[in-house]
């Protein structure tokens, strides 16, 4: 059984905004863990912690509107919410701008399919449950995993058919 967490800004920061301690249903999700997956991704890429990719100076005091923000503000999408306030940083653009100047589109492009999976829409009249996860697992495989692999070929290391 899921418990819903305390809050927590310093493991908010990581979680999706509807997983965070402060709207969670305590229902589990795959797309919340490809969400934090984004996130990390995002720290690796432009080599500094995410509270100061986004200019939280003093996390640990963050509100939770704020956080609930942060999904937003990563995607360079307005978001505007009373108590919510990520600064402007002087001399940033987008987060997915810093990501395609440092590490190009391809991965860019990973980086906004982890943070956008939870969008993935249901035609009309299917099953939303097992429809969802299939479309999630196709989503991983093809858009996050494989174009992961074909960087990492490109950066003259081996796939993962090679290493079976």
């Amino acid at each position: 059984m899921t418990e819903k967490p305390r809050f927590d800004p310093l493991q908010d920061i990581y979680r999706h905004p509807h997983a965070q301690s402060s709207h969670t249903d305590g229902n589990y999700r795959k797309c919340y863990d490809i969400y934090s997956l984004g996130v990390v991704l995002i720290e690796v890429a432009l080599w500094n912690r995410i509270e100061d990719i986004v200019g939280l100076a003093n996390l640990s005091t963050a509100k939770p509107s704020t956080l609930q923000g942060l999904q937003h503000w990563l995607l360079g999408k307005s978001f505007t919410r009373k108590g919510s306030s990520l600064p402007k940083i002087p001399g940033a653009g987008p987060c997915l701008q810093q990501l395609d100047s440092a590490c190009g589109k391809v991965f860019r492009d990973i980086v906004e399919c982890c943070l956008t999976v939870d969008a993935v829409e249901i035609p009309e009249g299917v099953e939303q449950g097992s429809t969802a996860v299939l479309r999630i697992q196709r989503i991983t495989e093809q858009d996050i995993v494989r174009r992961l692999e074909s960087i990492q070929v490109a950066l003259g290391g081996c796939s993962r058919d090679s290493i079976s």
